[in-house]
């Protein structure tokens, strides 16, 4: 019990001196100042408040789906272990019969008979019961609880304000995006690198369209309704830009990824005599980790990309939350680990 308290008074003493250190406010205000590592935190916090918005809403459909299967599976052993004492009864009852019809003494013969009736009642109870059909599941009701009713909703809510404070924080890129419009085309025209000048020009048209569809949706360029039935071809036609530029840079980081990967497949295939599997994993554990994580954010960006370029969209919002967490969710774990790893060498 003593230890217990000791280890508490530790934490609470650790807490402490991390909340009275200016150094502890400064590491996490160091992120929080870029304004790219800004929209990605506020991104994966963004998708995975609305990530978990639908499990909640779905919370009680999956518990019923889960305790059914459960209970399912439970019946199934009990059934398969009431055969296999049937099994084993009948095994032992052909035993019985057979010392039965060898054995002549009257008073050994009266004692097997008692035991072949009893295990003729045993087959009779356990045939019985192997064919019982499972009982009505008690399960609760699919409506949430009030508390994870408000929950659900807060979570909703803080996903929609982030989302309209990402695309205010976003405007201010502008200015730059218009620098990048200006200088970078010529030079990557006159190096006849087309799918580099298709990128810059797509993600530089990407964010001034995005701005107007925001303005227009709130009703700050045109009074609603009317800029709210326009902002939709704004919002169509920035996602587009922003396609072209996400399939160029998946383009490049795939070409990166499977590049290095062959290059670590033939390293191995040359070093060691293993099996081809072993060579594989070996190849994928030597590719470069950010490269990975680029692939995996990038391949999960398309399904958005497609999404938003539509008029009537394609996924659920189960769906937008999965692929947009899965999206910036990698380098925001990484960046805040980085944090956390800081925070521990300078405070600790």
């Amino acid at each position: 019990m003593s230890y217990q308290i000791q280890k508490i008074k530790t934490r609470l003493k650790f807490i402490l001196k991390l909340i009275l250190s200016p150094k502890f406010y400064e590491l996490i205000g160091e992120p929080l100042q870029d304004l790219a590592k800004l929209d990605l935190t506020l991104g994966t916090v963004c998708y995975g408040s609305l990530f978990l918005t639908v499990l909640i809403k779905n919370y009680p459909k999956l518990h019923n789906i889960i305790t059914q299967l459960r209970q399912t599976l439970t019946f199934h052993l009990k059934n398969s272990f009431r055969k296999i004492i049937r099994k084993a009864l009948l095994l032992l009852k052909l035993l019985v019969n057979k010392i039965h019809n060898n054995i002549t003494n009257s008073s050994l013969k009266s004692i097997l008979a008692i035991n072949e009736n009893y295990i003729d009642v045993l087959l009779e109870k356990t045939d019985k019961n192997s064919f019982k059909s499972s009982k009505s599941l008690n399960l609760p009701s699919n409506e949430l609880s009030p508390t994870m009713e408000h929950i659900r909703k807060s979570l909703r809510e803080l996903s929609s304000y982030i989302t309209d404070v990402r695309m205010f924080y976003r405007t201010f890129q502008i200015p730059q995006a218009i620098s990048d419009l200006i200088s970078a085309p010529p030079a990557l025209w006159k190096e006849k690198d087309y799918i580099n000048l298709l990128s810059t020009i797509s993600i530089c048209l990407y964010q001034p369209f995005e701005t107007v569809a925001f303005g227009l949706d709130k009703g700050w360029l045109l009074p609603n309704p009317e800029g709210g039935e326009k902002c939709g071809w704004w919002y169509i036609t920035s996602t587009k830009f922003w396609f072209a530029w996400v399939l160029v840079e998946f383009g490049y980081t795939t070409m990166d990824v499977f590049g290095q990967l062959h290059t670590n497949f033939n390293d191995a295939k040359r070093l060691e005599k293993s099996s081809v599997s072993k060579r594989i994993i070996s190849a994928i554990k030597s590719t470069d980790g950010d490269k990975w994580v680029k692939f995996i954010e990038h391949f999960s960006t398309l399904p958005l990309c497609v999404h938003w370029s539509t008029e009537d969209g394609c996924l659920d919002d189960l769906g937008v939350g999965l692929f947009g967490t899965l999206a910036g969710g990698v380098s925001t774990f990484f960046l805040w680990k980085e944090i956390g790893h800081k925070i521990v060498k300078e405070l600790v």
